[in-house]
């Protein structure tokens, strides 16, 4: 199936192709029709004759060269052609608003080549530090072990007693160590990051 551009201003891509055959037979290509009229029905719109009539290519193949108005329309235009030789043709085509000569954009014209106007600035790519913190992408074990981020209520009830009341973890954050003796002394010492979710 054929398709074109709305309205398209170059000609040789204008070219409704037709393949003509006998009227008896069916199978027999007619070389014959040069100069014959065409007709055409734009998006279900009665059958009128095109501007151009047929140009041989050979072996029963045809083009018509349809105008910039003929294509004025999106949606489905049918040709179609008849003469006491050949065999009914009629072929369906599409008029469509991209372009798909067009290897960029398509034609679309709220899509630039490098979608440079549709990026989203991301303040991740622009803040160095994130990307040269390795011990953030590589510590496998902040991304895995949520529990360590969730510290249970009686939890900050202790810190909070050393660091003060309230959000413990902002000006004055415990140190590791705090942190450390704390887990040990619920859950025993050693890598208790690595064990099972703990409870207070």
């Amino acid at each position: 199936m054929q398709q074109f551009k709305l309205s398209e201003s170059t000609a040789a891509r204008r070219y409704f192709y037709l393949h003509l055959v006998d009227a008896t037979d069916g199978l027999t290509p007619e070389t014959g029709e040069a100069g014959g009229q065409p007709q055409i029905s734009i998006n279900g719109a009665g059958f009128g004759n095109t501007t151009a009539t047929l140009t041989s290519i050979g072996n029963g193949a045809y083009y018509v060269a349809l105008t910039a108005a003929e294509l004025g329309t999106l949606g489905a235009i049918l040709v179609r052609y008849k003469s006491a030789n050949t065999a009914e043709f009629q072929d369906l085509a599409y008029v469509v608003a991209y372009d798909s000569y067009d290897a960029a954009a398509q034609g679309l014209t709220n899509l630039d080549v490098v979608v440079s106007t549709r990026a989203v600035e991301s303040t991740v790519a622009k803040d160095a530090t994130v990307a040269k913190d390795s011990t953030v992408a590589k510590d496998a074990t902040v991304a895995k072990e949520s529990t360590l981020l969730l510290l249970p209520a009686a939890t900050d009830i202790v810190l909070s007693g050393t660091h003060g009341a309230g959000s413990w973890e902002g000006s004055t954050p415990p140190s590791p160590a705090d942190i450390d003796t704390y887990l040990s002394s619920k859950h025993g010492s050693g890598p208790w990051k690595k064990g099972a979710e703990f409870k207070v």
